[in-house]
């Protein structure tokens, strides 16, 4: 599990939990399959202001923000 630091509306988290890194897609394996390769992605488990986990605080459209600032942050 990774912890980054980010920025949100102004308030510093600490947002823990699991990056996948993007694959290429692969147009065509010797047995004629592919792959169209993904994004990448990072799983929360956990959001913590100082000592205090706020995931619950969080809703779907917020969570999605943190997500994607803590893929910047890491991608750097």
């Amino acid at each position: 599990m990774e912890i980054i630091e980010i920025e949100f509306k102004g308030i510093k988290l600490l947002v823990g939990g699991t990056y996948i890194p993007p694959e290429e897609p692969v147009r065509y394996y010797n047995d004629m399959s592919g792959h169209p390769g993904s994004n990448s992605d990072f799983d929360i488990n956990e959001i913590f202001v100082e000592e205090t986990d706020i995931y619950e605080l969080f809703g779907e459209k917020d969570l999605e923000t943190i997500k994607d600032l803590t893929i910047e942050k890491i991608e750097e």
